[in-house]
C-alpha cells in the first residue's frame, strides 16, 4: 500500500523515525524527489537496488509517513551521498540534519576518510546547510546538472578517527 507524503500534522506529532529504504518506499521516495529536484530523477532499477542493498539507504518517517530520504554509495575510503531530500512540508525540522548524521556514522563505521556530495551551484541553501554541518568546497563538476545546465560543487566533509 502507498504511503501518502508526511502532513502537517504528522510534523507537529514529531515521532520521527529513521529506518533502512524498503522497496515500497518508493512510490514516497518519488514523490519527494518530485518535489525537491524534478530533472534528476532516478529510474525504477536504481531504487531497487537501494532496497536490495547495493547501494547505502535510509528514509525518515513522521507518523509512519516518509519524509525524507538519503542514498548513498560506499566505495573504499569515501562515502559518497547521491541523493537527499526532504518533503517541503517536513523541511526545517531536523529531518535532513539526522539523516546525514546516520549517514556519517555508517561513513564511520565502514572506515571511510570522508562523505562526499555535490549540490548546484546556485542552491544557496542547501550549501550553508552542509556548510553547517562541516561540509567544505574541495572542487568543482563543470556542467554536471541539466535542466538547466549547471555547475556542480562537490563537498567533502573530512572524518577523524575516534
Amino acid at each position: 500500500m502507498e504511503r501518502p507524503l508526511v502532513t502537517r500534522e504528522a510534523i507537529r506529532a514529531q515521532s520521527l523515525v529513521v529506518r533502512p529504504f524498503a522497496a515500497t518506499d518508493t512510490p514516497a521516495v518519488r514523490a519527494i524527489e518530485e518535489e525537491s529536484f524534478p530533472a534528476s530523477r532516478w529510474p525504477d532499477a536504481e531504487y531497487a537496488a537501494v532496497a536490495g542493498g547495493l547501494y547505502w539507504g535510509r528514509v525518515a518517517e513522521l507518523d509512519g509517513h516518509v519524509a525524507g530520504f538519503l542514498t548513498a554509495l560506499a566505495v573504499p575510503g569515501v562515502f559518497e551521498i547521491l541523493n537527499v531530500a526532504v518533503t517541503a512540508a517536513a523541511r526545517r525540522r531536523g529531518l535532513g540534519r539526522r539523516l546525514i548524521a546516520e549517514a556519517e556514522v555508517e561513513a564511520r563505521a565502514l572506515g571511510a576518510a570522508c562523505v562526499l556530495l555535490e549540490v548546484r551551484e546556485s542552491n544557496r541553501g542547501a550549501q550553508e546547510f552542509y556548510r553547517v554541518l562541516g561540509f567544505r568546497i574541495a572542487g568543482r563538476r563543470q556542467d554536471y546538472y541539466r535542466e538547466p545546465v549547471e555547475d556542480a560543487l562537490l563537498l567533502t566533509l573530512t572524518l577523524t578517527r575516534t
